[in-house]
């Protein structure tokens, strides 16, 4: 019961905007042992949630579609739909860098 009442305190955290707050609770929350399968879908979509807003590349943690699905049946379809589309363009921006310093490099050697 108490790393339930831990994950709600951690995504009320996440839903105020207290980002910081919720990242480290969520990360507690992951490294503890026990947690049930459904609480810990939410706590990575909450560690996820805070490390994209807080530009935390390095906090990022995987999200499986099975997850998702999940999280989708317990009532968080407009969470998901946005932290998927967010998750994709973090992910298209991610990639594009590497392209985008090799476009520049070869464009400032050829000048």
């Amino acid at each position: 019961m108490r790393r339930e009442a831990a994950v709600l305190d951690a995504l009320r955290l996440c839903r105020g905007g207290r980002w910081e707050e919720a990242l480290a609770a969520g990360e507690r929350l992951l490294d503890a042992k026990g947690l049930h399968r459904v609480h810990r879908a939410e706590v990575r979509a909450l560690v996820i949630e805070c490390a994209l807003r807080l530009g935390r590349d390095d906090r990022l943690v995987p999200l499986e579609a099975a997850e998702v699905a999940g999280l989708r049946g317990r009532g968080y379809n407009a969470w998901m739909d946005r932290l998927v589309a967010e998750l994709r363009a973090w992910s298209a921006r991610v990639s594009e860098g590497p392209r985008l310093r090799a476009v520049r490099s070869s464009a400032s050697t050829a000048s």
